[in-house]
Formats: C-alpha cells, structure tokens, sequence
C-alpha cells in the first residue's frame, strides 16, 4: 500500500500512524533505516524468517522486503507521539 517507491509508502505508513506528513528529515532517516534493515537480512534470509515468525507468526511466503517493512512499521508505531501515554 501506499505508492511504489519506498519513500511513497513510508509516508503513507507515516501518516497512516501520525495522522501527518512526515518532516524531510524523518524521510531521509526512515528510508535510510529500511535500506539498512533490507541490505542486513539480504545478507542473512534465515533471520528475516526468524524475524518475520517471531513478530507475526508462521507466514506463508517469508520475504527481506517484509522483513524490512515490519521493522519500519515497529519504528514508526513506537515513535513517542505515536504512543498512546495516561
């Protein structure tokens, strides 16, 4: 969802999340992150299987791109205004 480009579909997610646009800065942070996430489990596929099963369960068809997708998603729902604080 959200585009085909990585930096489309991490707005999207971003906005998805935070009700808002993502600052540039944040941009070029999170879409560095996922290229380092993407080229860390293109080196090792067994531990984006680990990853993937260990946060989501027994997937079909584990893949490095969902692998580094999900870590994003974790990023960006554990960003401090995204936290729900009492």
């Amino acid at each position: 969802e959200g585009g085909s480009s990585i930096k489309d579909r991490i707005r999207w997610a971003w906005q998805q999340a935070l009700s808002r646009q993502p600052e540039a800065d944040e941009l070029t942070t999170l879409t560095a992150f996922y290229e380092s996430e993407h080229q860390a489990f293109l080196k090792d596929p067994e531990q984006a299987q680990k990853f993937l099963i260990k946060n989501q369960g027994v997937l079909p068809t584990p893949s490095v791109d969902k692998a580094a997708w999900a870590s994003v998603a974790r990023v960006i729902l554990n960003l401090h205004e995204g936290i729900m604080r009492y």
